[in-house]
């Protein structure tokens, strides 16, 4: 019996696990194995192309991350297309399946064709709000915001990232000016750092993008630490520690991070420790100290254990997807044993002790 929807999940693991290869097989085979099956093994001709629309739509993401355009502009070109031959309502589907594809016309440096995808997205989600996630409708806009700082356009950019804040009925209290400015220099400061991981970017240029972005990030920082947004603030300075990291300035994101884990303690804020935990893998990576790096992986292993955040799979998987393109092979054998052990029993007394009370350790030597 195929389960769509875990091996869908599995695919996506494998994808932010850096496993690309085998996200395209699973998808791959779940495509094939669709396609060879009756409708007759289905509720109705409809269950199984909306099947395969969901794959269709998966496996373009991953050939596009994989650098097959050429093969994802077909994956998404026909799921589109497919979409049209259901009679229930596909607007939501259409919707997700456009921006996609503008994301690749943009990749394929067909910005035209990207920007006019883009456009009948964001109509749709304007037209059908109902329909159309209003997580969705965001990243049309930054999307379309990062076309416009492509272009040296950062005013139409914020312009466009402001519309994602506007209040969606007459209800919602707008937020408050200064909160309304850290918000947004906070996602333009993330439009360019990911415009800095463009392969078509030279080397000083990239690192332009990356310091424009820390810069952002920091400001943005100091706007959330005014208003008393603590937990903000903290998410920016981990944020701009990822950027110094680019930037090869170890030293000022170990700073930051620093800063951020003081105050994420006094906080307790779980969510916030985890991904504190993940960045000093990366810093010790950088370091190329391959004690540090034994330490801050199992650091990490522990913490994600002893919280058991709801997104423990996918924080694992994105931890294992960066020890394996270091060459880590010692630390991913750590991190299997930790995987497949999934109990307390590498867990000090105290973390123990604590995971059995929700508690968190308030150690300051914990990283």
């Amino acid at each position: 019996m195929l389960n769509l929807d875990r091996e869908l999940k599995r695919a996506r693991g494998e994808m932010l696990a850096g496993s690309l290869d085998n996200a395209l097989a699973i998808l791959d085979s779940l495509r094939a194995e669709l396609e060879k099956k009756s409708s007759r093994e289905f509720s109705s001709e409809e269950e199984k192309l909306h099947g395969l629309v969901r794959i269709l739509n998966n496996l373009g993401v991953v050939q596009k991350n994989r650098g097959a355009l050429d093969q994802a502009a077909k994956s998404l070109e026909r799921a589109l297309e497919i979409t049209n031959k259901i009679e229930a309502d596909t607007t939501g589907m259409a919707a997700g399946i456009l921006s996609n594809l503008g994301l690749l016309y943009s990749r394929c440096k067909q910005y035209t064709k990207g920007l006019k995808a883009l456009d009948e997205a964001l109509d749709l989600a304007i037209k059908y709000p109902d329909k159309v996630s209003r997580n969705l409708l965001t990243k049309l806009r930054n999307n379309r915001a990062l076309f416009h700082v492509r272009f040296g356009e950062p005013d139409k950019a914020r312009e466009e990232l402001a519309l994602s804040i506007k209040p969606v009925d007459e209800f919602e209290v707008p937020r408050k000016d200064v909160e309304r400015e850290a918000w947004l220099t906070a996602n333009l400061a993330m439009i360019h750092a990911e415009l800095g991981e463009d392969e078509f970017y030279n080397p000083p240029k990239q690192d332009e993008l990356y310091r424009q972005a820390r810069s952002m990030l920091l400001h943005s920082a100091e706007l959330y630490g005014e208003q008393g947004y603590k937990n903000h603030r903290l998410k920016q300075l981990v944020n701009a520690a990822e950027i110094d990291l680019r930037l090869h300035s170890p030293q000022e994101a170990k700073r930051h991070l620093a800063e951020a884990h003081r105050e994420a303690v006094m906080l307790n804020d779980t969510g916030l420790l985890c991904e504190i935990a993940h960045v000093y893998v990366e810093l010790a990576l950088q370091l190329r100290n391959s004690k540090l790096i034994a330490g801050r992986v199992e650091n990490a292993l522990k913490l994600f254990y002893q919280i058991r955040p709801a997104d423990l799979t996918l924080r694992l998987a994105r931890l294992e997807g960066v020890l394996a393109r270091d060459g880590r092979t010692e630390a991913l054998e750590t991190l299997q044993g930790y995987k497949t052990s999934q109990n307390l029993k590498n867990l000090s007394p105290i973390q123990a002790s604590n995971r059995k009370t929700g508690k968190t350790t308030n150690s300051t030597n914990q990283f």
